[in-house]
């Protein structure tokens, strides 16, 4: 599922990209631009701990945020850069306080410094993700607050107890684990399974791997001994569609493994990999209770398949798939 705020995170990385973004650009619904009194001290002063909290619970309880330390954006004005030193013990400070800014703490912050004009100054760059625990108060105030256009506003009654009373959901991804196989020369061999990113329990499980680019499905099952993660649909011997019910479940930031699948690799005498000659995509559904059905997909690089054909001793390589 598409994130703006992570790409805009993400598309951040050197001082160029900063003053680009800040060219001619304005704070809206994904973008917050902060500065503090003392540019030339670590400290997250009492000020800036409000603007934190404030900003932190704000996209969280929205649609998340990238809140960006070091730029004064004034009203009716253009943004322009006042880097905070030292940024490397800025960033530090900043990173410290995050935990401690908002109740519930956001989970998944991410954080970086830039540095700008070659020396100990920067900006600094924060992730807040869209939350599934919201609302989230600030601790300097107590109040519940939510972006809104370019503004954090404090959340009307209806929009807190509407928000608790919200259930968390899971979050389902396809996941493999790639490994080569020892007694068979090009074989790679895949563990799919099903990654539960979310904050709720997902059970009453679907998967359906619906085009699969040359693997073969084990009858075996993942243990080979005729175990699968969730049964076959509608029967044993069909093994591209698999179902669970209640007693079957994926926990929060856990995985379940569900079926082994396989490919024979075509190599020349030295081991290179001659077939396949491009990376090799997996697609399917992915439904749960309170996870409605989506579809999916699984690139699986071909340097990854050629490591582990070069190298089928060596640890599995872990793969998370999107969803579509």
């Amino acid at each position: 599922m598409r994130d703006p705020a992570k790409e805009i995170f993400d598309s951040l990385n050197l001082e160029t990209d900063v003053a680009n973004l800040i060219s001619g650009q304005v704070e809206n619904l994904y973008i917050d631009f902060k500065t503090k009194q003392d540019h030339s001290t670590k400290d997250v002063d009492s000020d800036l701990q409000k603007i934190l909290s404030k900003s932190l619970a704000g996209f969280a309880n929205a649609d998340g945020g990238v809140i960006i330390l070091g730029v004064d954006a004034p009203q009716n004005a253009s943004p322009s850069l006042k880097p905070i030193q030292p940024i490397v013990l800025f960033e530090q400070e900043v990173n410290s306080y995050i935990s401690r800014a908002t109740s519930f703490p956001v989970q998944g912050v991410l954080i970086k410094s830039i540095p700008v004009s070659g020396g100990s100054l920067g900006v600094v760059i924060i992730y807040v993700p869209k939350s599934d625990q919201a609302p989230h108060c600030s601790m300097k105030d107590k109040k519940y607050y939510q972006r809104i256009g370019d503004s954090f506003l404090p959340m009307e009654h209806y929009q807190i107890a509407d928000m608790f009373g919200k259930r968390h959901h899971p979050s389902l991804a396809p996941v493999v684990q790639m490994s080569g196989n020892v007694n068979s020369r090009g074989k790679i061999e895949l563990i799919l399974g099903v990654m539960n990113n979310g904050r709720a329990v997902g059970r009453f499980l679907l998967l359906n791997v619906d085009s699969y680019a040359g693997f073969s499905f084990n009858s075996y099952g993942i243990t080979g001994n005729g175990h699968f993660g969730l049964s076959p649909f509608p029967s044993a011997t069909s093994l591209s569609k698999y179902r669970g019910g209640s007693d079957i479940v994926v926990h929060p930031n856990t995985d379940l493994p569900v079926t082994k699948m396989e490919y024979h690799c075509q190599v020349d005498a030295a081991g290179n990999v001659l077939h396949p000659t491009s990376d090799l995509i997996i697609e399917g559904q992915i439904a749960a209770d309170d996870f409605p059905i989506r579809k999916w997909r699984v690139q699986i690089p071909l340097v990854d398949i050629q490591g582990k054909v070069s190298n089928p001793r060596g640890p599995a390589i872990v793969i998370q798939g999107e969803i579509l």
